[in-house]
């Protein structure tokens, strides 16, 4: 169920989901049945482990070196947390 723990110190958008200040566990499951691709689902969890947050994840096939876990600022103020070549958007 889980991969990691994110923090937010402030309000943080992951995945188009507006999330307050606070710890949250993370986690990915690949889509049964999907075409094509690397399909995955990424889910967001509060420290009482209910959901707060389900988007699609996408896969960066042109991601050199990838790690298990980094997150990749952009010069636009978001970033990507990536989980392999596996990724969301933070903001």
């Amino acid at each position: 169920k889980y991969l990691g723990m994110l923090s937010a110190e402030g309000s943080v958008e992951v995945c188009g989901h507006q999330v307050a200040i606070g710890s949250y566990g993370f986690g990915l499951a690949k889509v049964q049945g999907a075409a094509g691709g690397h399909p995955s689902k990424f889910f967001l969890y509060n420290q009482s482990g209910k959901q707060v947050a389900e988007c699609a994840a996408r896969w960066d096939e042109k991601l050199k070196n990838p790690l298990p876990l980094q997150v990749v600022a952009s010069g636009s103020g978001a970033a990507r947390l990536y989980l392999g070549r596996t990724w969301v958007q933070l903001k």
